[in-house]
């Protein structure tokens, strides 16, 4: 859990402003909202025992979900809750990053990351919400720009 590159399509707008337009609202996608399961096709065709499948945890079940539309955009995204975007979309990654910096973006609760943090992080595409390392406590985009 914490924060995640996605490539979406440039037109992907789930991310949007509040009404005094002075800050950005996170929304949840819906995609990861529904409320539909599915037999599990592992434990229904008998290829694994029911108790050890890692598909359904033995619950005979999985929930069924959708990824937002893909295309050659970037953007982050945090997992920690259900999964909502925190940025806009941006054409490069350089982009991405600058706006992540310049707008203070969450790297973890209420800690931020500089540019080239973010650069870092996105490269790999994804960082824990926070690390220790050497007996320090820091975010996972920090521990991604060492």
């Amino acid at each position: 859990m914490g924060r995640e590159v996605k490539r979406v399509n440039l037109k992907f707008n789930w991310f949007e402003k509040t009404k005094d337009e002075k800050d950005w609202r996170k929304k949840i996608w819906f995609g990861y909202l529904l409320n539909i399961a599915t037999p599990c096709q592992l434990c229904e065709e008998g290829k694994i025992g029911k108790d050890n499948c890692p598909l359904c945890y033995g619950e005979k079940y999985v929930k069924l979900y959708i990824e937002p539309p893909g295309g050659d955009g970037w953007q982050m995204w945090e997992n920690v809750s259900e999964g909502c975007p925190i940025s806009p979309v941006f054409k490069t990654p350089e982009k991405l990053a600058r706006w992540l910096a310049d707008s203070g973006a969450s790297a973890m609760g209420g800690q931020t990351a500089t540019y080239e943090q973010w650069l870092k992080m996105i490269k790999v595409g994804f960082a824990p919400s926070g690390v220790m390392i050497g007996g320090k406590m820091m975010s996972g985009v920090e521990a991604a720009g060492k």
